[in-house]
């Protein structure tokens, strides 16, 4: 029974942490037009200049669903581990130019849910 309520507790949480998320990331993604072959290429550039900035915007806008659903999976690993999937899969770098999936504003929000979600 204890572990019925959990599950649902835990797909509420995720719900909630869904509906926050989105459109967090929508704000900013300005972030990502801006970037260099550098910054995509590079790790620990990649994280300062995307994943740190948009954890921190999109913890202040979640209105406590991101700590909810802290209590059931590490939300901030996922939400990097996510950003991550979202250069690999969005974000392409030819020479010094970098572009993204010409769909890349539909497409990240739901790339970065599933990552959360896994």
């Amino acid at each position: 029974m204890l572990g019925n309520l959990k599950k649902k507790a835990m797909d509420k949480a995720m719900e909630e942490l869904e509906k926050k998320i989105g459109p967090s990331v929508q704000e900013k993604i300005e972030l990502f037009q801006n970037l260099k072959p550098s910054d995509v290429n590079d790790d620990d550039k990649y994280k300062a200049i995307i994943i740190s900035p948009l954890w921190q915007f999109a913890n202040l806008q979640s209105g406590g669903a991101i700590g909810v659903a802290q209590k059931f999976v590490d939300v901030e690993s996922k939400f990097s581990n996510g950003l991550f999937n979202v250069r690999n899969e969005l974000i392409q770098v030819d020479g010094e130019a970098v572009s993204l999936d010409p769909d890349f504003s539909n497409k990240i929000v739901s790339v970065l849910v599933q990552s959360i979600k896994s």
